[in-house]
């Protein structure tokens, strides 16, 4: 996605949103030592860039996608609290279920960014052309029209270093009427996309629960995730 330099010096700015590329933290101005930003929340015990796309922040979408769960076309309830069911996505050689996400693009805007990585996810819009690919776009542009902020900022993820690191940008986008999302396509290294109903028996990746309690709690939903901390 980007062209990033290996050598951090030759990086043209860093705490700056510049040329169409945001590197400016929402957790805090970040150091630069010898060239490299510094992780502003502390020591991760890896040096360099590791697998991330760019030095110092890398800003990530986090597309929370749900409804009310229902069976046999009666609303899940438990403890008198309906159930939640969110779009979840399933990576190859993997157990757990995870949240769509991936990289906001040069130029590009977060709202355009949370569908075109969620088309890209779940939807098959790579493998799509013509009028289904803009009936695609269109029907993604009403799903995803309008949301609610749950979440900015720094993400604890494996792949963070001494010298970068994943921001997220995590938005609830609640669907009350049908069509609801469906027909889904899983995208490059994606296994399986599936609506998963957030009950106890939910395999969601860890990193991902205490953005899911903060939804549940928002929307006045069970929350099977009493454990999590919130941020």
């Amino acid at each position: 996605i980007f062209d990033e330099p290996d050598d951090p010096y030759k990086v043209s700015h860093f705490n700056e949103n510049k040329d169409g590329l945001n590197r400016v933290s929402n957790v805090s101005e970040y150091s630069i030592v010898d060239g490299k930003p510094l992780n502003p929340k502390g020591r991760t015990g890896i040096a360099g860039r590791g697998e991330l796309e760019l030095w110092g922040p890398n800003h990530i979408t986090l597309s929370l996608i749900s409804r009310w769960a229902k069976k046999n076309n009666k609303l899940i309830v438990i403890n008198n609290l309906r159930v939640l069911e969110i779009v979840a996505i399933r990576r190859s050689g993997s157990k757990m279920w995870d949240l769509p996400n991936g990289y906001i693009d040069i130029f590009e805007s977060i709202s355009s960014a949370h569908k075109r990585n969620f088309l890209e996810s779940a939807m098959g819009i790579s493998e799509t052309g013509g009028v289904d690919r803009l009936r695609l776009i269109q029907q993604t542009d009403r799903w995803m029209q309008s949301g609610i902020i749950l979440y900015k900022g720094y993400f604890d993820d494996i792949r963070n270093t001494d010298n970068a690191w994943i921001e997220v940008h995590a938005v609830n986008y609640h669907q009350e009427d049908e069509p609801y999302p469906d027909n889904f396509v899983p995208g490059d290294f994606i296994e399986e996309v599936a609506w998963k109903v957030l009950d106890d028996k939910t395999a969601m990746t860890r990193n991902n629960l205490w953005i899911l309690k903060k939804m549940c709690i928002h929307l006045g939903a069970y929350n099977p995730f009493k454990g999590e901390v919130l941020i």
